[in-house]
C-alpha cells in the first residue's frame, strides 16, 4: 500500500521507475535527464513523486470530456508511457530517436497525448485513442492497436523495429 492505495503495477527504465496505484494515480522516482518521470522538469527526485497529468483534460472529437483513467504504464531507456483506459497514449522523456511517436529530437518532460495528426509515422492506422498495448525499448517502442496491427518506431540500429537493420522508419510525418 502507498498513499493509501494498493500498487497495481511498476514499471522500471534504465534508472527510473513508475508505479500505477489501484486509484489510477501514476507515481515515479530516478533519474530524469531527460523528463522521464513526467514531473515537469528534468530533477532527478530520490522519492516517489505524483507524475503530472490532468487525465480527464481529454476530449472526444465533439468537445465533450472523456473519463480517462491511467490503466497501464511503461518504461524503457530513458521514456515512459501511460496507457489511458479510453486507448489514449501518454508519452514523456527521451525522443531523440522518435521513440516517443513524434518527430524526431528533444524530449517531453510531462505527459504528452500524441493524437493521429502529430503521430510521426502516417497512415499507420492509430488514430490518438485505439492503443490497446504497448512495450518501450531503449530507444524505439511498439504499438498494438486495436485491429491487431502493431506500430514500431524510434531507433533501428540493430532492426529491432523488425524493417530490416539500418532501415529508417520514415518519421517525417
Amino acid at each position: 500500500i502507498y498513499n493509501g492505495s494498493n500498487v497495481r503495477a511498476i514499471a522500471t527504465g534504465d534508472y527510473h521507475m513508475l508505479v500505477l496505484l489501484e486509484n489510477g494515480t501514476v507515481f515515479s522516482s530516478g533519474r530524469n535527464n531527460y523528463g522521464q518521470l513526467g514531473i515537469g522538469s528534468t530533477n532527478d527526485v530520490s522519492e516517489l513523486t505524483p507524475v503530472m497529468s490532468d487525465l480527464n483534460s481529454y476530449y472526444d472529437s465533439s468537445g465533450l470530456s472523456i473519463d480517462n483513467y491511467a490503466d497501464s504504464i511503461y518504461a524503457g531507456g530513458n521514456s515512459s508511457a501511460i496507457l489511458l483506459n479510453s486507448g489514449r497514449v501518454l508519452f514523456f522523456g527521451d525522443n531523440q530517436y522518435g521513440q516517443l511517436g513524434y518527430s524526431l529530437g528533444g524530449f517531453k518532460n510531462i505527459p504528452y497525448n500524441i493524437t493521429e495528426e502529430q503521430f510521426s509515422i502516417s497512415n499507420n492506422g492509430y488514430d490518438g485513442t485505439n492503443c490497446i498495448n504497448l512495450s518501450l525499448g531503449d530507444n524505439f517502442s511498439s504499438m498494438i492497436i486495436n485491429s491487431g496491427k502493431v506500430i514500431n518506431f524510434g531507433k533501428n540500429q540493430s532492426g529491432q523495429l523488425g524493417i530490416g537493420v539500418d532501415k529508417l522508419l520514415d518519421t517525417s510525418g
